[in-house]
């Protein structure tokens, strides 16, 4: 892990070809939710920061975008629902993105790929942390659509919506039905980025 993270800095660092490349770093809140849990509404609130490296394309009208970034998923009931649940998900996301241009204002939209790596979960009822769940997959496949408004020409304004492409675990009872296979995470991202390159 350590060699990556040292490598995505090592290629954000480019000044060879300033033209082409450019980079920042990010961060903002998350809300989501866990569909298959039984609770409804994207009510857990989480942080999300990183940083990523963009290859320009088309005179600045497209451009393609690697990141690494910490994100806290997971699901939380609502404070009327009458069994109180939470679970905390952290992962390491490696998002690819194509964004191309949809407006003249400087507002980018984009497919997104996002493979992660799963380092730390729990989950709580009303008692405290619950022990001996059944476990969450240690990796995760999401995709999503992201769009970026610029602010300035250092900051931007980025608001994403992403879904587990596979289950992150099977249900409890093991019942699969068409594509309900198990649980998946959903959430939407708001995110302020700063353009070092």
């Amino acid at each position: 892990m350590r060699k990556i993270i040292f490598f995505f800095f090592i290629f954000l660092s480019l000044h060879s070809y300033p033209q082409f490349f450019k980079g920042g770093i990010f961060s903002g809140i998350t809300t989501s939710q866990l569909s298959g849990d039984r609770l409804s509404g994207f009510n857990k609130i989480g942080l999300i920061a990183g940083g990523y490296t963009e290859y320009v394309l088309k005179s600045n009208k497209e451009f393609i975008r690697f990141s690494i970034n910490i994100n806290q998923k997971g699901s939380q009931s609502k404070s009327t629902d009458s069994i109180y649940y939470k679970s905390k998900l952290n992962y390491i996301e490696f998002p690819l993105a194509y964004y191309f241009k949809i407006s003249k204002k400087d507002i980018f939209l984009a497919p997104v790929i996002i493979p992660a790596y799963l380092f730390k979960t729990k989950e709580f009822d009303i008692y405290g942390e619950i022990p001996n769940q059944i476990p969450f997959r240690n990796y995760e496949i999401a995709a999503g659509i992201s769009s970026i408004i610029k602010i300035s020409n250092l900051f931007n304004l980025r608001i994403d919506y992403s879904n587990s492409i596979i289950p992150v675990r099977p249900h409890k009872s093991g019942y699969t039905y068409y594509f309900n296979r198990g649980q998946y995470n959903s959430l939407f991202s708001f995110i302020i980025e700063w353009k070092i390159l």
